[in-house]
């Protein structure tokens, strides 16, 4: 019988190195979430940790406070919780979009005042729009009474100064209301575009990946906690925006 290689003692000794250093099982999983969490203090994505140690936990938390805790917060949410919250949040959507299509562009109108905006600018860009011939016609009477001598030449160029100016101004409100009312024609159309994807879709029991992308632009979750202690998630779906 040979001798051992090398004795009990050394070989007990490497065996336990080779525990120490055997690599800890790999959680494999999706995340569905992936690209859409953001943080609202600092707006980084979100980084997902899973505790074997504790039979798969998910949790999130804002991807800068997990690199540097002293530059953001951690805004900790479980990913079960999140999971849960934002099937609710579509689930109401899919139950509304039933109304039918013309009931819930009102609806959504309505929520994101819509008309009330647009009436608001209409009755903007009309006082402007007189103000802008009520100048026209001081413009003239200002010249009629320079021609006559009526008013100096100094008088004459500083009122006419001040009325180019207030034109010029005026011009420019009507311009930027227009283009508001334009955005807000925009947002009407985003509606009816989204209960398009919307009112494809049953009640959801188990949320995918595909149900995110296809719904969801982004979640913004806040430190601050509601009245019941959890996390303030806002939902931002495509084309409208945080509901």
């Amino acid at each position: 019988m040979h001798a051992p290689i090398i004795d009990t003692a050394l070989f007990d000794r490497v065996q336990k190195l080779m525990l120490m250093r055997k690599k800890t099982t790999v959680v494999h999983h999706e995340n569905i979430f992936k690209g859409k969490l953001r943080c609202n203090e600092c707006g980084k994505t979100f980084s997902l940790a899973i505790r074997p140690d504790r039979g798969g936990h998910r949790s999130f938390a804002c991807s800068t406070y997990r690199c540097d805790t002293s530059k953001c917060t951690s805004h900790y949410i479980t990913y079960d919780y999140l999971k849960d919250f934002l099937t609710c949040k579509i689930n109401e959507m899919i139950k509304v979009s039933k109304i039918g299509r013309t009931k819930f562009v009102s609806k959504y109108k309505k929520t994101k005042a819509i008309d009330n905006q647009k009436n608001e600018l209409q009755r903007s860009i009309i006082e402007s729009t007189n103000r802008l011939s009520e100048v026209d016609d001081l413009t003239k009477r200002l010249f009629e009474k320079y021609v006559s001598d009526k008013i100096s030449e100094d008088r004459f160029y500083e009122l006419d100064k001040s009325y180019d100016l207030e034109k010029v101004k005026l011009v420019k409100y009507i311009q930027e209301y227009e283009s508001k009312i334009v955005e807000l024609n925009k947002e009407e159309k985003n509606i009816d575009a989204f209960f398009d994807l919307i009112s494809d879709h049953e009640q959801i029991i188990n949320l995918q990946r595909k149900d995110i992308t296809s719904l969801i632009d982004k979640v913004l979750i806040h430190e601050k906690k509601n009245k019941l202690k959890k996390r303030i998630v806002e939902v931002y779906f495509v084309h409208i925006g945080a509901m």
